[in-house]
């Protein structure tokens, strides 16, 4: 299955019309996320039923979803999956769900995940929370149907209740549900109907998939989509279904691989420590973990090692349809991965390693600069690992790819999953054989560090809910505004400065991406980092700044420090006001107008 788009499938149905059982199922069928709002009301009443003063303001709810497409629940820390389907809980949840601040709230938690493939199911998922859904359906059963299969559950979870009970209770559900004043159950114009009453739910599943597949197919067969296919663009991402490689990719990657891998290593000076660990696994799958400094990383790797079978998975900005990147990425196994897709990913790469062909994974997870953070080591790696029982070759290199220049690729010692139980020592593991390499390397990768404050102070850009994080600052009479995260302290990186200041400046916790463009007045390169909102809100924090508001406060340079507010500024202000440096404002301002940059994260890097 190919498509442009996120595939969302939004299912609404009445109370055990196999809703949940049939999300689970499509979602492990299509290799995507899975949200039941069902869960999410029971959870919200069960924190009521427990405190009927609950304050949701400061209900802090984890959903996520295990291998098996099963929905968890915790709130405020405390897991509370297994009381959603009690008795007290569904006689109650009507009730609670009936209020417009847990409204609200729900469907903040399903329009969040729903930025990326997802599966949802609820009552008003395609009437409120999803009608730009393109898969829309409503699932339905008969009453008597309905009343079995939830007596069947309560019996499961040794429930003193009797088939009448049961049935009256669904009774009264649907009732309410189809009458409330705020989103009712309704069936919209454009959802299709399925009754699941003589169907089981795998069968209602292969139905729902089949449907969506035929959808599908006939898009591909518009001529639109099949000459993008001709011209190297890909009509899917990870996340959306299977994928086709362009036409004469097989044949592009032999030329490749027979014309330009001596070039490479003789251009490059590229060289191979350790090759007699590569040669135990020769002709054998493996994921080779490497850290990843730039984007040439996957090239580099793939004109290096070319006696095995590499794929590689990319961010989805890469892949631009109809240009020759895209053809050219997809040719050398490239796949492109949408945000948020860790159980899609899991399965392709799985797949791959079971057709006995081998994996380029970067275990940090993102590219990075420093050699520092080539160590912080996610644990997607091991989980695939584990689940696929192929061994992991750590490599590391010394320096981003440049001609002329050494280029070493460095191998050690192959990590079994057989030698671990958990995830998590498996990364460690990981993360310190590659650590051991770097430290081996007689001219390590540089972590740059400051003794002093250096002279460009680097600045975070953060955007929350479509707006600018600024620090307010009255300083000597002056009334201005700065970016967070503009002082670094000796012995920290900049990364470190920034994602340091901005949470004690702030409060909000950011994850930071460097940013580089030439300042024109000062004749040098610029050092910037845009920071990815990740958890937090928007107040005074205990940071030194705050402790003593005075402008009598001396700083470290010894001038008055003055006072610090943090706000949130319109996109449309942040030309009005006398934001610092200005260098940064004008170039954001002209980045935002020219890529309407209305997201938490902006996709585009400044320039100059």
């Amino acid at each position: 299955m190919n498509t442009t788009e996120n595939l969302l499938i939004a299912i609404d149905g009445p109370a055990a019309s196999g809703k949940g059982t049939v999300a689970k199922l499509l979602a492990q069928k299509f290799g995507i996320a899975c949200l039941s709002a069902g869960c999410i009301y029971r959870a919200i009443t069960v924190a009521f039923l427990d405190n009927k003063l609950f304050d949701l303001n400061k209900m802090k709810m984890d959903v996520t979803s295990d291998d098996k497409g099963n929905t968890l629940v915790s709130i405020n820390g405390k897991d509370v999956t297994d009381r959603l389907e009690d008795v007290t809980t569904s006689e109650n949840v009507a009730t609670y769900g009936k209020m417009p601040e847990v409204r609200v709230k729900v469907k903040e938690i399903q329009k969040q995940m729903g930025e990326s493939s997802l599966v949802c199911e609820g009552r008003d998922i395609t009437s409120v929370v999803f009608p730009h859904a393109r898969f829309k359906f409503y699932l339905t059963a008969s009453l008597k149907v309905r009343a079995k299969r939830r007596f069947s559950q309560e019996v499961q979870h040794k429930q003193d209740v009797t088939l009448a009970q049961v049935q009256k209770g669904i009774a009264n559900r649907d009732h309410q549900d189809m009458t409330r004043e705020i989103s009712p159950l309704v069936r919209v114009k454009d959802a299709i109907l399925i009754d699941s009453s003589k169907m089981t739910a795998q069968q209602t599943a292969d139905k729902i998939a089949k449907i969506i597949n035929k959808k599908i197919k006939k898009k591909l067969n518009n001529p639109s989509c099949k000459n993008a296919t001709s011209s190297g663009k890909e009509c899917g991402s990870i996340g959306t279904g299977d994928f086709k490689k362009p036409f004469g990719s097989t044949a592009f990657r032999r030329y490749v691989k027979v014309n330009a891998c001596l070039p490479y290593k003789c251009l490059y000076l590229t060289s191979v420590i350790n090759k007699q660990e590569l040669k135990k696994h020769r002709g054998k799958p493996v994921i080779f973990a490497i850290n990843h400094r730039t984007n040439a990383d996957v090239f580099a790797t793939f004109l290096t090692f070319p006696q095995y079978k590499l794929h590689y998975i990319g961010k989805e900005s890469l892949f631009k349809p109809k240009t020759f990147t895209n053809w050219f990425l997809r040719s050398l196994n490239g796949v492109p991965v949408r945000p948020n897709n860790n159980l899609a990913i899991i399965r392709h790469s799985l797949n791959v390693l079971k057709n006995g062909e081998s994996m380029i994974i970067f275990p940090e997870g993102r590219r990075n600069f420093n050699a520092e953070d080539a160590l912080s080591v996610r644990n997607g790696t091991a989980v695939i690992a584990m689940k696929a029982g192929v061994p992991v070759i750590p490599i590391v290199t010394n320096r981003a790819p440049r001609p002329f220049k050494a280029n070493k690729f460095k191998i050690g010692t192959t990590i079994y999953p057989d030698q671990f139980t958990d995830k998590n020592d498996f990364s460690n593991a990981l993360r310190d054989e590659m650590s051991r390499l770097l430290d081996g390397f007689e001219h390590k990768p540089k972590q740059k560090k400051w003794d002093k404050e250096p002279v460009i102070i680097t600045r975070g850009i953060t955007f929350i809910d479509g707006k600018l994080l600024v620090i307010k600052r009255v300083r000597q009479g002056q009334t201005y505004y700065v970016f967070p995260g503009g002082h670094v302290d000796p012995g920290e990186t900049t990364r470190q400065a920034v994602v340091r200041e901005v949470k004690e400046e702030t409060n909000v916790v950011a994850e930071a991406t460097r940013l580089l463009y030439k300042n024109k007045s000062l004749g040098k390169m610029q050092s910037f980092y845009l920071c990815q909102y990740k958890s937090g809100v928007v107040s005074k924090t205990d940071a030194e700044e705050y402790q003593n508001g005075a402008d009598l406060e001396i700083d470290c340079r010894g001038t008055p420090r003055g006072t610090f507010e943090p706000l949130l500024v319109n996109i449309d202000d942040i030309a009005n006001i006398d934001l610092r440096p200005n260098v940064v404002r004008d170039q954001l301002c002209r980045d935002i107008k020219r890529y309407t940059i209305h997201l938490t994260r902006p996709t585009k890097y400044l320039k100059t």
